[in-house]
């Protein structure tokens, strides 16, 4: 009897086991679909742009702007050399797998497999763009007045 019981609980663990790692793969497919790292190439492209423009924004003389450019570009690639040596997919693939059932996996995977799930896909680098721009105008709208109350938050500090 304890054979039995020992024996169904060994096939119940493998069961359990197979499934995760069942999930695992859809997640890392779904992943792979997803272009994970060429969307983080891309973003690192829109970031080295916008540091360009906080740059020019500033009132620098041109050697300024230029050595800050500089600088901030170095400063960038060290970073990005840094970030691409995190294996995303493998980080993402866990997350996805953490987070979505087995059955949403197959959805979403069955999406990007899909004509509209690709054109969001080829879409993406242009709706990230859009939405940097986007945020950037509004923050920029709202810098004063957190400048203004940092200040004061400082000033009230000090006394």
């Amino acid at each position: 009897m304890k054979l039995k019981v020992t024996l169904l609980i060994a096939m119940l663990a493998v069961n359990i086991f197979a499934a995760e790692e069942t999930k695992e793969q859809k997640a890392k497919e779904l992943v792979k679909l997803m272009e994970v790292t060429k969307a983080i190439d891309s973003s690192f492209s829109e970031v080295s742009n916008f540091s360009e423009q906080m740059v020019d924004a500033q009132q620098l003389s041109a050697e300024e702007k230029e050595k800050a450019k500089k600088y901030a570009k170095t400063s960038m690639e060290k970073t990005f050399k840094a970030m691409k040596a995190i294996d995303w997919e493998k980080m993402f693939a866990d997350i996805y797998a953490e987070v979505f059932t087995e059955d949403e996996l197959n959805e979403l995977t069955k999406f990007y497999k899909s004509p509209i799930g690709k054109k969001l896909l080829e879409k993406q680098p242009e709706l990230t763009r859009a939405t940097m721009q986007k945020m950037q105008m509004e923050m920029s709208k709202l810098m004063p007045q957190i400048q203004k109350d940092i200040q004061e938050a400082i000033i009230k500090a000090k006394k």
